[in-house]
Formats: structure tokens, sequence, C-alpha cells
């Protein structure tokens, strides 16, 4: 793909963090080292590493110069601690039998939560940016030799950065964030790793218009979101729908969705038939996050041929559950009620709204069965 591999993707951190047969590359490690040496004065001058811009640099400068508490000063010594357990680790790995300074993964862990309370202040997250801590973030959650708490806490870092921080998640874009993450989703077998992998690319992609399109072009990111909806699928947790929902409908109602985006992204909607059915959806909450999805593609009209796939289904779906709650006692149908709300909204369009179409009217609807299957 062009504008994937234009992006970055397969030669910044998809090549800094694969590896063969288990034995990761460690390039990630040896570039935060090399900025933490670039920023405090001791970079070797032998060194033949692409050196900051001018524009990173001094930014970077004078976010650690005026930080009220030193948080700059911080954010190193930080971030020289891991960076010398990892060292550890990694010469561990190869066969060192040297003693090396190295702290407990629960000394990891508090460092990790001091740096993501530094980092959640928009200018210090620009700053750690700059000094390649996405890569090592990203680098650190992708080896398996760290344990997993380690991991995951870094990929919350990651996420707590991009969140409506448009300039992070182009950095993220540039470092091939998308493409590490979804592979690493897809190699994993631990399920508390996943779900923050699925939080983590939420996080990068949503409401950057640019992040969003280069997902969209992501064959794995799509599987991942189809599968993370999957009502009985092996793994998927509550947590894991829940959060594959809501980047879902972020996906799929942004300002720049279209029709064609819905198209590519109706192995995921498909899923809405089930995630609605009482039956096989428990958890109340999911069922109206994916309610007020379907009403919303219903009235922008751009999901019409896959919305009139799923129409009898979600119409039986409604009356079934309108009818459970009927049945309710005072004080169970009072919670319920926001549910049989949204399900009296979906039946009223889904009869009336001259943008869904009765089944077999459509041209198109063929070629959505045809991804849905």
């Amino acid at each position: 793909n062009t504008q994937i591999h234009h992006l970055g993707f397969g030669e910044n951190m998809a090549s800094a963090t694969s590896g063969n047969g288990g034995d990761p590359s460690w390039a990630w490690l040896g570039l935060l080292k090399w900025s933490l040496a670039y920023t405090d004065g001791t970079r070797s001058s032998a060194e033949s590493m692409k050196p900051m811009s001018a524009e990173d640099k001094e930014f970077l400068e004078s976010v650690m110069k005026d930080g009220i508490i030193n948080e700059g000063d911080r954010m190193k010594e930080l971030l020289h601690q891991l960076t010398q357990t990892f060292e550890s680790i990694k010469e561990k790995s190869q066969g060192s039998q040297e003693e090396t300074k190295e702290i407990s993964e629960d000394e990891m862990i508090d460092a990790l939560e001091e740096l993501r309370d530094i980092v959640e202040q928009i200018d210090f997250a620009r700053a750690f940016a700059a000094m390649n801590g996405l890569p090592f973030l990203l680098g650190c959650a992708s080896t398996t030799l760290v344990p997993i708490s380690v991991r995951s806490m870094c990929l919350g870092i990651i996420s707590t950065m991009a969140q409506n921080n448009p300039p992070v998640q182009l950095i993220l874009l540039e470092k091939g964030g998308i493409r590490t993450l979804t592979e690493l989703y897809f190699s994993e077998n631990e399920t508390s790793l996943r779900t923050k992998i699925v939080q983590t690319l939420s996080s990068s992609v949503r409401s950057h218009a640019m992040a969003e399109e280069v997902f969209m072009k992501n064959v794995l990111g799509l599987k991942m979101l189809a599968e993370g909806l999957s009502p009985d699928g092996p793994g998927i947790t509550m947590t894991i729908r829940k959060r594959s929902l809501f980047f879902l409908r972020a996906l799929a109602t942004s300002d720049t969705s279209s029709k064609e985006r819905i198209n590519l992204l109706s192995q995921a909607i498909i899923s809405l038939q089930y995630l609605t059915d009482q039956e096989k959806e428990q958890e109340a909450e999911i069922r109206e996050m994916a309610l007020e999805l379907a009403i919303e593609l219903v009235r922008q009209g751009k999901g019409q041929d896959i919305m009139t796939h799923m129409s009898d289904r979600l119409t039986s779906n409604g009356k079934a559950r309108i009818a459970s709650i009927e049945k309710l006692e005072a004080e169970e149908k009072s919670v319920a009620m926001e549910e049989l709300r949204l399900w009296e909204t979906m039946l009223s369009l889904l009869s009336s709204n001259s943008d869904v179409q009765a089944p077999g009217h459509s041209q198109n609807t063929g070629q959505v069965l045809q991804l849905t299957l």
C-alpha cells in the first residue's frame, strides 16, 4: 500500500519491534538511550544516528527547563531507571552473567505510573514524543521478555498521550504505530494485553482524519474490530466488546466517514444484530451502545444497505426485548427505560425512514452480504 508505506509502516517501529523466533530486537531501547544522552549532554560525537530537528530540540529544552516542579528532569530520571533495567533484561536474554543495575517489576510499574502522570500534561507529552518516547513504549509493549504488567502500563501511557492530542497521534502514525499494535494484537493470547491494545489503537486513531484513513486500509485492524464484537468469539471479553464498539462508532460516525468506509466496516457492523439480542448479549450497557450506533447509521443514511440487510433481525430483537421489559417488576423496569426508549426509536426508524429500503430493493445489498458472510 503506497500511502501506508509513505507513512513509515514497515520501516520505523515495525522493524524496531519485530523479532526472530522470539528473540526481540532492542532498537527501541537504544533509540531512547540516545535521546536521553542527547538531552543531557553525554551524547558521543561518534554516534551517527539522525539528530533531532532544531524545532524539536528547542521545544524539548524549553519544556525541560520550564517545568514548575522540574518534571522534565524527573521524567529523564525515570527513563534512565527504566532503560537500565531493560538493558539488564536484554543482556540476560543474550546469556550475560554480569551483575547489572535493575529495579523490580513493582518499581517499574511505579516509575511508569509517575511517568504517565507527567505526560498527561500536553506539553510534556509532546516533549516525551520528541525524545523518541513513543517508539520506546511501543517497543517495550511488543517485547515478550518484559513482564506483562509493564507492557500493559506502556500501552496505557500511549493511550493517555494520544487521546485528543493530534501531534502525538501524527507521530504514532509516522512511526508505524497502527501496524505495530494490530500485529501485536494477533500475536498475543493474553486477554488483558489485547484489551489494552484495542484501547490504545482507539485513542491513537479517533478524531484524527489521517489516522482514521490509514486504519481503514489496515486489514488486520478491520479484522480486529470484527472479532472484538463477536458475541461468542474465543477470548472476547465484555471489556473488549465495549471498547471495540466504542471504536467502531467513532469510525462509522466521524466527520470523514463515507459510504465506502461503512462498507469496509460491514463485517463489524453486522455484529449489531447480535449485540442488540437479549439472548446473546447479557450486558445492558453494550446493548444500549449497539442500539445507539444502529440508530445513527439509519439516520445518517451511509449504511443503508447493511441496515436494510439487518432490519428484520433488529425488528425481531426489538419486539422481543420490549415484551421482556413490559414484564419486569417496577424497579427493574425503571432501570431498563433507556433501552426501551432506544428500541422504540429504532423500530420507528426501521418502519418509516425513507432512507432504509425494504429488503431486496438495493442493488448493492448482495455486495454487502458477500462482505459480511
